[in-house]
């Protein structure tokens, strides 16, 4: 069996790298590490459009070190990693594996909010919504040819005035039910 070599510094003898029990150290991109990290790319993608729309709050993504990341990687080390790094030493985290989760939940803020859905969806119903204010671009709107079915509109009638268009920059009347149906098609095709 190989002797793992000790590294020291300022004297200080450093532990070596926890192991796997077969003599090898444990990677970075784990089951556990992986499935952590879906988790919080999941709650990251949950909580994010209810905090940032709905509550008006602070943004969870809205710079380059999100709000979210910080909170949730702060959370996993203080409150997991750290009883677990006193008490069940083997079970703890390394530092490759918070590596894979930190990196999952900034590819995962690219999504939810500040990266792609704050100006996507509105996107998708800003050509009807400005044609109805300017005639002009409407009509060369009109003359790309493009297919009904890339935006949220039923495809009867005038677009500029369909239910979707007018629904998305102004309140749902009372009674009425927002057309969210007319958004699965587009949103389907756009996501491919």
């Amino acid at each position: 069996m190989a002797r793992i070599p000790q590294a020291k510094l300022d004297g200080e003898v450093l532990a070596p790298p926890l192991s796997s029990g077969d003599g090898s150290a444990r990677g970075a991109v784990t089951w556990r590490s992986v499935g952590v990290g879906s988790l919080a790319v999941m709650g990251v993608a949950l909580l994010t459009p209810y905090n940032d729309y709905v509550v008006v709050n602070t943004f969870f993504i809205g710079g380059f070190l999100p709000l979210c990341v910080v909170l949730a990687l702060f959370a996993l080390v203080a409150l997991v990693n750290a009883p677990l790094h006193r008490w069940a030493p083997s079970r703890a985290m390394t530092g490759g594996e918070l590596a894979v989760i930190l990196a999952m939940m900034l590819a995962g803020c690219s999504i939810p909010s500040q990266g792609l859905l704050r100006y996507w969806l509105p996107m998708l119903v800003a050509p009807q919504h400005l044609g109805g204010q300017d005639h002009r671009f409407w009509d060369l709107f009109q003359s790309l040819g493009l297919p009904k079915y890339l935006f949220p509109i039923s495809g009867q009638g005038d677009a500029r005035l369909d239910r979707a268009v007018t629904y998305f920059y102004a309140r749902v009347p009372a009674g009425e039910k927002a057309p969210y149906g007319a958004w699965v098609v587009p949103i389907a095709i756009w996501g491919i």
